[in-house]
C-alpha cells in the first residue's frame, strides 16, 4: 500500500489548511498525534505518572527495561515552544522518575535525552523526555565523535554564540529574579532571633 499523497491531493490539502483556522489546525494536529492520542486515552498505554501538565509512560520499544517518556499533554513539537514554567515542571518530573528509577530497578544511572527535531532522533513530532535506566552492559550508545575545531574558528563560534545569547533573560525577568533574591533574604533575615 502506497501512503505517499500525489501532486494533486498535496494541492487539495495545502488548500484545506489555508482556509482552517488555527483552532482547527491545532485540532487536526492533536487528532493525529500519538501521544495527544495517548494523553486523551484513545491509544492505550503503560502509564507511570499523570498531573494535570504531563504524562510518563513506558516506552513500547525500550532502549532498557523501564525506559520512561515524559511528555506534556498539551501539544508541542519542539522544546522551544514549550512555556518556561511548564519545560521546568517536565524537567523536576524527569529528575524525580530518574530518582525512582534507580530505588526500583537500582539503575546505575540514567541518561535523561530530548530529540529536539527529527535531525536529533525525535520521532514523534511531540516534544518528550526520554528517561531511561542505564545498567552495565546495556549496549545503549548516546555519543557522538568529538570534532575538531580550530583556534580562529572557535573564537569565531564563541562571539557569535555569546552575542545571540545576550538576552536570553529579559530585563523585567531580572529584575523579577533580584526582587525574589531580596525578599527571600528578608524572609530569612526576619525569621532568625
Amino acid at each position: 500500500m502506497n501512503n505517499k499523497l500525489d501532486e494533486e491531493q498535496v494541492r487539495k490539502l495545502q488548500e484545506k489548511l489555508k482556509q482552517m483556522n488555527p483552532e482547527e489546525v491545532q485540532e487536526l494536529i492533536k487528532k493525529q498525534c500519538l501521544f495527544c492520542n495517548i494523553v486523551s486515552g484513545n491509544i492505550p498505554s503503560n502509564k507511570i505518572f499523570e498531573d494535570d501538565k504531563c504524562l510518563a509512560v513506558l516506552d513500547i520499544n525500550p532502549a532498557t527495561k523501564g525506559h520512561t517518556l515524559l511528555f506534556p499533554k498539551k501539544h508541542f513539537q519542539f522544546l522551544n515552544q514549550v512555556p518556561e514554567e511548564l519545560v521546568g515542571h517536565l524537567f523536576i518530573i524527569a529528575n524525580k522518575i530518574s530518582e525512582k528509577l534507580f530505588e526500583t530497578l537500582k539503575a546505575e544511572g540514567t541518561s535523561i535525552y530530548v530529540g529536539n527535531g527529527q535531525i536529533a532522533g525525535q520521532n514523534v513530532p511531540h516534544v518528550m523526555i526520554h528517561i531511561i535506566p542505564r545498567f552495565e552492559k546495556d549496549n545503549v550508545s548516546i555519543g557522538w565523535k568529538g570534532i575538531k575545531i580550530g583556534e580562529s574558528e572557535m573564537i569565531k563560534l564563541r562571539e557569535e554564540l555569546t552575542n545571540a545569547c545576550k538576552n536570553l533573560i529579559k530585563k523585567k525577568e531580572i529584575e523579577k529574579i533580584k526582587k525574589i533574591e531580596r525578599v527571600s533574604y528578608r524572609e530569612e533575615k526576619e525569621r532568625i532571633p
